[in-house]
């Protein structure tokens, strides 16, 4: 039964999740809330979600190689701080155990869903009802 419960709650919010992040990025806000729903270990939540957007930025990144629009010394910085911070933000994780991370992401995921909203919200308001649009 537990695996079950865990499923139903997973499954269609990760999907909505990979929706949202193919339209709009920031599907992750979706998706660590519902690995931490479903009893998921904080490592374990982090390693997964990281792999999910791991495949979107792949596939963008091939896109993008393929087009000739890449400013290659910029990409060599970028992926060179972007492994480093991967790398010690999951030795923190894992460091810090489960119940430190489980109470830091309980309000570091709804604090960022609702910026990420609200700049949404305020970006459709420039867009809509601003002359000259942003």
């Amino acid at each position: 039964a537990g695996l079950i419960q865990a499923c139903l709650i997973v499954c269609p919010l990760v999907f909505l999740a990979g929706f949202i992040d193919s339209i709009a990025g920031g599907g992750g806000l979706i998706a660590t809330p519902a690995y931490m729903l479903a009893g998921l270990p904080m490592h374990s939540v982090l390693g997964t979600n990281k792999a999910m957007s791991m495949f979107g930025t792949s596939v963008a990144a091939w896109k993008y190689i393929k087009s000739g629009n890449i400013n290659w010394h910029a990409a060599i910085v970028a992926a060179i701080g972007s492994f480093a911070g991967s790398a010690l933000m999951g030795m923190l994780a894992m460091i810090a155990g489960q119940l430190i991370s489980q109470h830091v992401f309980s309000y570091a995921v709804p604090i960022s869903t609702f910026i990420t909203i609200g700049g949404g919200i305020y970006f459709l308001y420039l867009l809509l009802f601003r002359k000259g649009g942003i």
